[in-house]
């Protein structure tokens, strides 16, 4: 059942389409939302399109993985900022300075 003029996060029933089917000549349905690519799932999150592309696998194989993955720059910038602060606190306790918060 699709509900005219209501947006689907307004709505926490399951009774809502989130595709707006489109009738065109010849009676074809088609739909204003599309499906995103594998290869624009992998862009998302931050890698090259074609990562995977020499490994066997299907389309929701890729979907599932891509969907279940972090986006790359951002755990890159996590995973920097956590070096960062331990070198500071390894560094901090080599040489045993004290009252120095800005390294806590």
């Amino acid at each position: 059942m699709i509900q005219k003029d209501k947006s689907a996060t307004l709505s926490c029933n399951n009774d809502q389409s989130l595709f707006v089917p489109l009738t065109v000549d010849g009676g074809k349905v088609m739909y204003l939302v599309r499906k995103l690519t594998p290869t624009e799932c992998a862009s998302l999150q931050g890698f090259d399109k074609n990562w995977c592309a020499l490994v066997p696998h299907s389309d929701s194989a890729e979907y599932k993985m891509w969907g279940n993955g972090m986006a790359l720059p951002c755990m890159l910038y996590i995973m920097e900022g956590i070096q960062e602060i331990l070198s500071r606190r390894y560094l901090q306790n080599l040489f045993d300075t004290e009252g120095d918060d800005e390294m806590s």
